[in-house]
């Protein structure tokens, strides 16, 4: 029930975004930072690249900001860069950014056990470099720490965050193994 802003200015909540039967990544970051947070969403760009199941078909990104002071205009910049190379039609409804407000964002960051704090000397947040994985019912179900995501293993997470209800018969048997 959290609420955010999306990256048409719209007001959303997480839930809304959860689409029955798809797992969800989740990607707290902040798109101004000018360091950890963009090796890390590039490396979930990179990966999805590579994997080929697609967001919006087969799975949910969500990505929102952890600072308050950021805008849905910076979230659809963000989402307009990611997605114009990515090459996969109906990615742009199963990619969200999103923005909120400072009770909102805590309220998801402490469910999801993501913790951050603010540099006072710099001004920059301090956290983790992490995505999280989401059945279609909201349980967290796995996180991938790093700054690269080796396409095995997303695919691995999103399987288990869907309960086996993605990929051919034959990714299932394998996933199953591992």
């Amino acid at each position: 029930d959290a609420v955010f802003t999306d990256s048409d200015g719209n007001r959303v909540t997480l839930g809304e975004l959860m689409v029955p039967g798809k797992p969800v990544l989740v990607n707290p970051l902040y798109y101004e930072c000018p360091m950890l947070c963009n090796l890390v969403v590039e490396a979930v760009h990179e990966v999805v690249k590579e994997l080929r199941w697609s967001p919006g078909k087969d799975y949910t990104i969500i990505s929102f900001s952890i600072d308050p002071e950021e805008t849905w205009n910076l979230a659809r910049a963000n989402k307009e860069r990611y997605l114009s190379d990515l090459g996969r039609g109906g990615a742009e409804h199963g990619w969200h950014c999103l923005t909120g407000e400072e009770d909102q964002i805590r309220k998801v960051t402490e469910a999801l056990g993501f913790r951050y704090t603010t540099d006072e000397r710099t001004g920059e947040y301090l956290h983790p470099a992490a995505i999280m994985f989401a059945s279609p019912e909201g349980v967290i179900t796995r996180y991938l720490y790093g700054i690269k995501f080796p396409e095995f293993d997303l695919r691995n997470a999103l399987y288990e965050a869907a309960d086996g209800k993605i990929g051919t018969p034959m990714e299932q048997v394998l996933l199953y193994c591992f």
